[in-house]
């Protein structure tokens, strides 16, 4: 019985993978080294990729935001210098319901929208507050 081509093309993708997996992993040096060298010409490619195929980045990035709602969020909190133990303050973020400040219900946009109230100059978390709040807040700042 004669294997599928498309089949057989994409085991050995796969076994390729595999073994460049393994090299990485018992050369990392190598790899560092071979990586340094290339970079330029990978990124390249990468961007390419993403060009070409917007689409389907798009519903991938769009798939991950869904299933990781947490990492997303504290990625966020790190990208605009909030500073902290970020497991614990997402634990507290989920679990807060009123505005630190004036106790109204936080619900999803506009003035009662849940924001994270940090210092712009240490970047230390202080509360988590609704929109109207944070705005004063930060005119004080």
């Amino acid at each position: 019985m004669k294997r599928n081509p498309i089949i057989k093309r994409y085991v050995s993708k796969l076994r390729k993978r595999l073994r460049n997996r393994r090299y990485k992993k018992k050369n990392p040096d190598k790899f560092k080294e071979w990586y340094e060298k290339n970079r330029g010409k990978k990124l390249e490619n990468s961007r390419e990729w993403k060009k070409n195929n917007k689409e389907r980045v798009k519903n991938t990035t769009r798939e991950w935001k869904l299933k990781n709602p947490d990492k997303e969020t504290k990625y966020n909190w790190k990208r605009y210098g909030l500073i902290g133990n970020y497991d614990e303050i997402y634990k507290r973020y989920e679990e807060t319901t009123n505005c630190d400040l004036c106790n109204i219900f936080l619900e999803g946009n506009g003035s009662t929208m849940k924001c994270m109230d940090h210092s712009h100059k240490t970047g230390l978390f202080r509360n988590i507050l609704c929109n109207s709040c944070n705005v004063k807040r930060g005119e004080d700042n």
